[in-house]
């Protein structure tokens, strides 16, 4: 449930970042992304041993939990919080493009 508020806190604030530039912003909004950012990064950690698609009852392995995440949808997830941890304190215009694969955010909620 926590991800989903910080998901969707994020979704407003990524188009505000990009259109005004990242160094208009507070500290209070950087903090912010960075604890965004680092909970996306739990999730990521815990979908490795969490199952939630297969059926109760059916014996399976952590490998086979880990492999269905990482066929799935582990690359949208790591796409979606490196860049703004990576980012946070050496942005440039040079590093504006690596901060707006965040971006992705949109398009793993709009196919889900």
């Amino acid at each position: 449930m926590i991800t989903i508020i910080f998901t969707v806190t994020s979704l407003f604030m990524i188009p505000i970042n990009v259109a005004f530039g990242m160094d208009s912003r507070s500290r209070s909004v950087q903090t912010l992304e960075v604890v965004i950012d680092s909970v996306l990064l739990v999730d990521i950690m815990l979908n490795f041993v969490t199952d939630n698609f297969s059926e109760p009852g059916q014996d399976i392995t952590n490998k086979q939990i880990a492999w269905r995440y990482v066929r799935s949808t582990f690359f949208w997830d790591l796409a979606e919080c490196f860049p703004g941890l990576i980012v946070q304190e050496q942005y440039t215009e040079q590093t504006r493009w690596i901060y707006l694969t965040k971006i992705s955010r949109y398009i793993h909620i709009a196919s889900a």
